[in-house]
């Protein structure tokens, strides 16, 4: 993970449109991506920026499904445990569920 990286996707995430929203989360969801991207020092902060900008049912359902195989080492881990707190905090208690599962 680029240390400058994370910032131009927070940014890019702060004024993208729907679509290109769609296509970021479609990069970093897939292939357990998410999860080693939250290991981070750096990747954390564009993985919570990721979670505090989900617009959509069907945005919230790909993020949930890329961390959910993921929760404990998150859980145990500096970086990735602020992205559970993330979770906690932006997702209604119906979506955020899968932490406790």
């Amino acid at each position: 993970t680029d240390p400058f990286g994370n910032y131009l996707v927070q940014k890019l995430l702060e004024v993208c449109d729907e679509s290109q929203h769609m296509e970021i989360l479609q990069k970093v969801t897939g292939k357990g991506r998410l999860v080693t991207i939250s290991l981070n020092m750096h990747g954390t902060r564009a993985v919570q920026k990721v979670i505090e900008t989900l617009k959509s049912l069907e945005q919230v359902s790909m993020v949930v499904y890329s961390l959910k195989g993921g929760v404990v080492t998150l859980i145990k881990d500096l970086n990735g445990n602020h992205v559970v707190q993330r979770c906690l905090q932006c997702l209604n208690s119906e979506d955020s569920q899968f932490i406790f599962d």
